[in-house]
């Protein structure tokens, strides 16, 4: 993905993910200069002291902005990286849920809506802007909309456009031949 086929979808991803990763940084910070701010003492937490978690989340911040900047980029690891950082984020403020709970559902939930956004409704790898020749189209075209495999076409194959029917290049040949 480049900014041309830059999606809503991945866009919004994208911006979930970076404000995940700027929420994680003022934690950690609040957790390392002010742990009085949250609902429970250091020995209240599952896990830890608020030192640790307060460097954790200041470095882990930073971290989940550069996905977000990578799948805005269309960096080919980047889904795959923003999706193991989103689900390690959800661990982490599940271990952190005692601290300041509220913040912790909202940034769980920010995270469930980022793997859902990497993981759902993005082009498959392959596909061809409208209009591109390429072996699989030839294919489609020639099978009436079944690829090689037996499996149709996908709807947004080639940026929404249809998948190309049996007979529509025959036809374009065609009324191609009378004009000339």
């Amino acid at each position: 993905m480049t900014w041309d086929d830059l999606n809503g979808r991945g866009a919004f991803t994208a911006l979930m993910l970076f404000a995940v990763g700027v929420a994680n940084f003022l934690q950690g910070l609040t957790a390392l200069f002010s742990a009085d701010y949250y609902a429970v003492p250091a020995e209240g937490l599952a896990f830890a002291g608020y030192v640790f978690w307060g460097i954790v989340l200041t470095l882990w911040g930073p971290l989940l902005v550069v996905g977000a900047y990578a799948l805005l980029k269309g960096l080919d690891w980047a889904r795959g990286y923003c999706a193991v950082v989103a689900v390690l984020n959800i661990v982490a403020q599940f271990a952190f849920l005692a601290a300041f709970p509220l913040w912790s559902v909202v940034v769980i939930a920010l995270d469930v809506l980022v793997v859902y956004g990497v993981t759902t409704g993005w082009p498959w790898r392959g596909d061809a802007p409208a209009g591109a020749e390429t072996a699989r189209g030839e294919e489609t075209a020639q099978s009436g909309g079944a690829t090689a495999g037996g499996r149709r076409a996908p709807r947004h194959a080639g940026r929404g456009a249809p998948a190309p029917r049996a007979g529509d290049r025959e036809r374009q040949e065609t009324q191609g031949g009378r004009e000339g």
